[in-house]
């Protein structure tokens, strides 16, 4: 039994598939510096938009003093009974047709 042509076989098979590596690895390397720029910017983007979304979720001053205002109002319409008695009377009003 001859092995050479399977040898000779096996050892072009290999030749290509470093060749093919190679040829793989020089693309990786070309295409490295654009694709560390890529992700970069990428990085640039998302941590500003996080910096806009931790801006936008924070509370301002003028958030707590909205509040107090708010909850003032409503503890004023309810605890005056003649707010309280407009109200109902506009509510009467409102609904008949």
């Amino acid at each position: 039994m001859d092995l050479r042509p399977q040898l000779l076989g096996l050892t072009a098979g290999w030749k290509v598939v470093g060749g093919e590596t190679a040829q793989t690895m020089r693309d990786i390397q070309r295409a490295t510096p654009q694709l560390l720029t890529t992700w970069q910017q990428i990085e640039k983007d998302v941590s500003g938009s996080a910096a806009n979304i931790n801006s936008l979720t924070k509370p301002r001053w003028y958030d707590r003093v909205l509040g107090y205002a708010l909850n003032g109002a409503v503890l004023y319409r309810n605890l005056n009974p003649v707010t309280n008695l407009t109200v109902t009377g506009a509510q009467a009003i409102a609904s008949r047709p």
